[in-house]
């Protein structure tokens, strides 16, 4: 976690240096909630708004980086470590991103947030949580951490590569939304693609542990 707790510290400067550039065009009643139409309905004072989001990215990591200590699989954690720093680096990307749109909101006279842009980022963090799905192995704090996944090596490896797929697909659709679909239908439409891509795994661990017969064993 190292290398993902590195870029983490990075990208906080970044958020913080460009916070500080825009500070005095900032104003004082900060947005911090936009509705599915981009327009806020939530604001806080900018002290709040304009410096805390930065740090969010940072405390993540190092809340996982403490998470995966406690982790009893080690050899497995060891083993997935590229795929979760490659998955709390996009995570602390698309925090920036969106830290740099809310100054953005801020600063334009109808605080307006850009839906589209949101459906880009959100489709583009499922892609890369995607694409690294498969190279996850069977651990209690990142992936699809079901009673099915966790009970069985073989549920956990064919949840991940079919994960791969459904979270893929839902972030690229989610993404073509974003540069095709505009307003409030086209953000709920995101929405509940990146919910379907999440929940199918979820189901599909339950399907396949049945289909297996695992849960035949356990019961006897």
């Amino acid at each position: 976690m190292k290398r993902a707790i590195g870029v983490s510290v990075v990208l906080l400067g970044v958020g913080m240096l460009a916070s500080w550039y825009f500070w005095g065009t900032l104003p004082e009643r900060y947005p911090i909630h936009w509705n599915a139409a981009g327009v806020p309905d939530n604001f806080a004072s900018k002290w709040i708004g304009a410096l805390l989001l930065p740090w969010v990215g940072l405390g993540l990591s190092l809340l996982v980086a403490f998470l995966l200590r406690l982790d009893p699989r080690k050899t497995n954690i060891e083993a997935s470590m590229k795929a979760i720093e490659v998955i709390m680096i996009a995570m602390n990307g698309f925090f920036l991103a969106l830290h740099l749109m809310s100054l953005q909101a801020a600063m334009s006279p109808k605080m307006h947030l850009s839906s589209q842009w949101m459906m880009l980022l959100l489709g583009g963090l499922f892609l890369c949580i995607g694409a690294v799905m498969p190279m996850l192995r069977s651990n209690f704090f990142a992936g699809i951490r079901t009673p099915w996944t966790l009970s069985s090596d073989v549920v956990w490896e064919k949840t991940h590569r079919f994960a791969a797929w459904s979270m893929g697909l839902a972030g690229l659709l989610t993404m073509l939304l974003g540069l095709f679909v505009t307003g409030q239908v086209g953000f709920f439409v995101a929405i509940a693609l990146i919910l379907v891509g999440s929940l199918l795994p979820v189901v599909y661990s339950y399907l396949l542990y049945r289909k297996e017969g695992l849960h035949h064993n356990h019961a006897a």
